[in-house]
């Protein structure tokens, strides 16, 4: 019997104390409302990627080939060019070795231009443009043309004569296969 009685005084101070504290304004807080579920959005369907539209290939136009009268001449700018630089590094004067390297490497690049067959070796009859080793030399002229015009302008004499010598070698080589 006795648990009832505990059980009564119990509830009883609980109501109490629960009313008084309404009363007295210190459960101000509203009752918690029930927890939402998230709104789970349906996935938006994804557009689908137009099919890219292939443009068709452009091949670069060949230049147009050149002559040997033409081929020769270029020859003998390039002589030139090499003698401006040459005098040019001499005399340490970096913006026109400079310019004479870069009119050199310009010229380099359009040597693959010519149209003249090979008269010799493995590859006769058929054209110096198509050779690798002649794509080869062309290409590296031109690079250490493009080398020694940027040493020449920031005066690293050092470097612009190995790149000279690099000018020199590569030219050698060349007309040592097909200066003939």
């Amino acid at each position: 019997m006795h648990y009832r009685i505990v059980a009564a005084t119990c509830l009883v101070a609980a109501l109490a104390f629960g009313a008084v504290s309404t009363v007295m304004g210190q459960n101000k807080q509203p009752a918690p409302k029930p927890k939402e579920e998230p709104r789970k959005e349906e996935p938006k369907p994804e557009p689908k990627p137009e099919p890219k539209k292939e443009e068709p290939k452009k091949e670069e136009p060949k230049p147009e080939p050149m002559s040997s009268e033409d081929y020769e001449g270029m020859m003998k700018k390039i002589k030139t060019a090499q003698g401006k630089l040459k005098a040019n590094l001499k005399n340490k004067k970096g913006a026109e070795a400079a310019a004479a390297a870069e009119e050199l490497a310009k010229l380099a690049a359009d040597i693959l231009r010519y149209d003249g067959d090979v008269k010799e070796g493995d590859n006769k009859g058929k054209k110096v443009r198509d050779q690798k080793d002649f794509k080869e030399w062309a290409e590296g002229l031109k690079k250490a043309a493009e080398n020694l015009a940027k040493h020449a302008k920031a005066s690293k004499w050092d470097d612009a004569e190995t790149e000279k010598d690099n000018v020199a070698r590569t030219c050698s080589n060349c007309h040592d296969v097909y200066d003939k």
